[in-house]
């Protein structure tokens, strides 16, 4: 992920959010804020991702670096994207997994990257 980072232009700090079926993991993390969603709850991790885009671009001046990790990218996600980079500004990294996780368990993570000039404050 660093290297997609500095290869789309970004320097600077990083906010994980990570969704999907965390049940039976033992998984704990205070560098990433883990969102549970037990599988087959597709439409609300879809939903919570894009509120979390939405209050995160409001929060987040232009320009800023937008990177998701997912394996099914739908056209609300690309909705979304195309407003925040051509009306907006905003930088987009899209970074599939490699090998496809299977489809019985997609666990997204989404980066929210502040801007450059948050790396001196």
């Amino acid at each position: 992920m660093r290297e997609a980072l500095v290869g789309g232009g970004h320097h600077g700090p990083v906010t994980f959010h990570a969704y999907g079926d965390m049940t039976g993991l033992d998984f704990e993390s205070t560098d990433i804020n883990l969102n549970h969603f037990p599988a087959g709850e597709k439409h609300a991790r879809h939903t919570k991702m894009l509120e979390d885009i939405v209050a995160w671009a409001a929060e987040h001046p232009e320009p800023s670096t937008l990177m998701l990790v997912m394996s099914d990218i739908s056209q609300d996600f690309l909705d979304v994207v195309d407003v925040l980079t051509t009306k907006k500004n905003y930088r987009f990294i899209e970074v599939l997994p490699h090998p496809r996780p299977p489809p019985s368990s997609p666990v997204m993570m989404l980066l929210l990257v502040p801007n450059d000039a948050d790396a001196s404050a």
